[in-house]
């Protein structure tokens, strides 16, 4: 009698173990959802042509620093090439000390993520600072779109 129901309990339990692990997403899959917003975004037209920056990590010697992250295209159509920008700001100055531009020569699908990779050489990395990296598409299905405020030809 009691090894029936120390059998139907482990039975019970195994079943409630495979309903959790099937209704409950892993940790990581719940965070990549919360770090990149569904369908809510997905389509919405920017006439600036921005693209989503997520940064992941930033490592610094007192003069390079490196930005790493993703990239993400929430317009309804394929973007190609983006305009980067790193601004770095000293604490409570809202005037940036310096503005970095990059090129990079990519395409992404609607939806679609990429690595962010920027290597940046600045003197304003040994202090207190704070970043913050703008992306915007230079071309979104066949439109092309202008640069962005700020972007110096």
């Amino acid at each position: 009698m009691i090894n029936s129901m120390m059998r139907n309990a482990w039975r019970v339990a195994a079943l409630l173990t495979g309903l959790m692990l099937t209704a409950c997403p892993p940790p990581e899959m719940q965070r990549e959802r919360e770090l990149y917003a569904g369908t809510e975004t997905k389509g919405v037209v920017d006439p600036l042509g921005r693209l989503e920056v997520f940064t992941t990590s930033l490592l610094t010697d007192g003069r390079n620093v490196k930005v790493r992250g993703k990239l993400r295209n929430t317009m309804a159509e394929t973007t190609h090439g983006a305009r980067l920008l790193f601004r770095i700001f000293s604490s409570g100055e809202s005037r940036p000390l310096q503005t970095i531009q990059e090129d990079k020569d990519i395409q992404l699908e609607s939806g679609g993520t990429t690595a962010l990779r920027m290597d940046v050489e600045t003197m304003y990395a040994n202090g207190n600072f704070f970043f913050v990296v703008e992306a915007y598409a230079k071309r979104v299905g066949d439109h092309d779109i202008p640069p962005p405020p700020g972007w110096k030809e």
